[in-house]
């Protein structure tokens, strides 16, 4: 059932009944409830780069589900009107062509949100080019081959290579390239990754040409069950994030429509690095389903594994929202939150139809919470809710007033200047689990608002202090905050070896001390031994090591520095072998490192490797002072552990890890 103290009484025996007979939901019948997703506009003109007005461009939206793209064309004075469905939080992605398709512009779907009233003007320029040449572990192209170019971790271009194992990828010259990945069956997969550092926001510019290399494939199907066994066919089935050896980070794959269950409910997916680092969870995308707990691959000797994800039918949660003579409030947004026994929690949108009503679709045994989300009003929450697989609730109504409007102002350093760009979160706690999380970004002034109906919030200004708020029926709450600095900023600097002579092409990693939470970065120094990165303004630990030439070194930054040098010295190195419990050894486990420096605490390194066909590993560089432990990850555990100290710059024989 659900909570919501002023609706209580709506929620009739009446009600009740006619939620629980099949044949009295009138929700269900059509003619009652039109399930097509309200609309807004996005007005805009389309420019060239010398600020004219472009008549007949294309203006088309990249939705995630092809049936919500829409698109429409400029008018002679370069103007256009879309409409696009309102059901997220943020926009969709705006691919903007010329009628000669030879000029093009981009809008990412993040850098607006659905109640963004401001006109955009669109820049249109001439389309940018990579070409992708795709090889084999014999350097032979690869033709037939898929590529892909991410931007935003969305699809923005997909080719096929030809007979030469070449593709040519066009894109927008303003649009953010994360990574170009390829792959083809039997072959194996590979990626390009558009920065150099890991997390940045900052993206190269991608080169002319591109080399991908397939080093070999395995296979893994994965089958989705229902909750009585039953196969489900046409779901689709994609692979959350992939990585494989010598990369800055793992590709996130979520965004594209790669895969569907067949009759059998299967997914095959026969490209699969057979470099892979770490294991891959794969994602279930489907409207009417919920899978609760991902499948799991993790690289083995077998020559096709098979994942089984057990889905459950959503549950369904309806009603009518009313201003306070009771008429209907159309286009009002509700966000819907939900969390429990899984990491995949809920979040959803909607809007209520020009009836006020409105229908959401929620994640079966979750406590959800849904709440109206609006900048002009505000309504009591409905909570607790907690419906099992399939379960519908009706008449779960809403009553709009003006709610309590939370803003204030942000400024940051000395001179207290207020910070535009920041973040303003905003979380509601009820019941005992869930929780509904709204963000606001700060304008030029610094200035935050959101408008509330009454419970208990949590508000946090960019990385400033927890402010607990309880809000009943206050028309208004001020609260300014202020930060010493930006919670993130630049990192850059030099490492060095042991001659004082540059390192080129080290890995260097960076963690913060005692700040949980926040995570660290990867990055790699260039040809003169330099490194930039983005990071935490926190006191960090930075940790440099060079495998091929076996140095490694550290230093402790604080807060406010933007410069270090990092000096290397000769370097341990660690090595072992994981056998199962008749001693046999295992090829293609993977070991995870963790360590940390004695003399400088709350700070833990996680590497990831792999052992090769005898069951062997190795760490060929790790600094003088540097402790931890190194296991093989079991499924559902972490299994035997062992424990080193490197004391010395030579190499250290571990005990065998004994996989049971």
């Amino acid at each position: 059932m659900y909570r919501q103290l002023t609706n209580l009484v709506r929620i009739s025996l009446f009600s009740v009944l006619l939620f629980s007979s099949p044949s009295a939901t009138l929700w269900s019948q059509e003619k009652q409830f039109s399930q097509q997703p309200l609309e807004f506009l996005i007005r805009g003109t389309v420019v060239d780069e010398s600020g004219q007005p472009v008549a007949g461009a294309t203006i088309q939206s990249l939705a995630f589900r092809k049936e919500d793209r829409r698109q429409t064309e400029s008018l002679r004075n370069g103007a256009f009107v879309l409409r696009i469905p309102a059901e997220g939080y943020v926009g969709q992605t705006l691919l903007v062509t010329d009628a000669t398709n030879t000029r093009a512009g981009y809008v990412s779907q993040y850098s607006y949100t659905v109640d963004d009233r401001a006109p955009f003007q669109i820049v249109i320029r001439p389309w940018n080019t990579t070409t992708v040449n795709v090889v084999d572990l014999q350097n032979q192209p690869v033709p037939g081959a898929t590529v892909y170019l991410i931007a935003d971790h969305q699809e923005l271009n997909k080719a096929e290579t030809d007979e030469a194992g070449s593709a040519s990828m066009r894109f927008p010259a303003d649009a953010k390239v994360d990574w170009i990945l390829a792959y083809r069956s039997s072959a194996g997969f590979d990626y390009y990754e558009n920065y150099n550092a890991w997390p940045s926001q900052d993206r190269l510019d991608v080169p002319s040409r591109l080399k991908l290399n397939l080093a070999g494939a395995v296979s893994a199907v994965i089958e989705v069950l229902d909750s009585d066994d039953n196969p489900v066919p046409n779901v689709m089935v994609v692979p959350w994030t992939i990585a494989t050896e010598n990369k800055r980070s793992d590709v996130n794959m979520s965004g594209l429509g790669m895969g569907y269950t067949d009759e059998k409910g299967h997914a095959t997916f026969d490209w699969l690095p057979r470099n892979l680092k770490g294991r891959i969870t794969f994602l279930v995308h489907d409207e009417k389903y919920h899978c609760a707990i991902n499948p799991v691959y993790a690289l083995n000797t077998e020559e096709t594994t098979t994942r089984t994800a057990r889905v459950k039918r959503v549950a369904t949660v309806r009603g009518t929202i009313r201003h306070t003579d009771g008429s209907p409030a159309a286009g009002i947004r509700l966000q819907g939150e939900g969390r429990g026994a899984t990491n995949m929690y809920f979040r959803g949108y909607t809007r209520t139809d020009a009836e006020g009503r409105y229908q959401i679709d929620i994640y079966p045994e979750q406590e959800t919470i849904l709440a109206v989300t609006d900048d002009r009003y505000a309504a009591e929450s409905a909570t607790e809710i907690e419906l099992k697989p399939g379960e519908e609730l009706n008449d779960v109504d809403f009553t709009l007033g003006f709610g309590t409007l939370i803003h204030g102002r942000l400024t940051v350093g000395k001179d207290r200047k207020p910070q535009a760009g920041q973040t303003a979160t905003l979380v509601q706690k009820a019941g005992e689990k869930s929780n509904l999380v709204r963000w606001n970004e700060t304008t030029e002034t610094g200035e935050y608002r959101f408008r509330v109906g009454p419970g208990t919030y949590t508000l946090r200004l960019a990385d400033a202090n927890l402010t607990q708020l309880t809000v009943i029926n206050e028309d208004e709450i001020v609260h300014n905050g202020h930060i010493d600095r930006l919670p993130r900023g630049l990192i850059s600097g030099l490492v060095q070896d042991d001659q004082g002579q540059p390192l080129a092409s080290a890995e260097l990693r960076g963690e913060s001390i005692a700040a949980p939470g926040h995570a660290g970065f990867k990055t790699r120094t260039q040809a003169d031994g330099t490194f930039s990165s983005e990071r935490w303004h926190d006191r960090m630990l930075l940790y440099a090591f060079d495998p091929v030439r076996k140095q490694a070194g550290y230093k402790v930054i604080t807060p406010d520095d933007t410069q270090a040098t990092i000096k290397c010295a000769p370097a341990g190195s660690l090595t072992g072998t994981v056998v199962d419990s008749d001693g046999k050894p295992l090829a293609k486990r993977q070991v995870v490192l963790q360590m940390s420096l004695s003399d400088v605490g709350g700070a833990t390194f996680i590497e990831r490797i792999e052992t090769d066909g005898q069951g062997n590993y190795s760490v060929p560089a790790v600094a003088v002072g540097m402790r931890g432990e190194i296991y093989a990850p079991l499924l559902l555990g972490r299994g035997q552990v062992i424990e080193f100290k490197v004391e010395q710059a030579a190499m250290q024989e571990l005990p065998p890890i004994i996989d049971q």
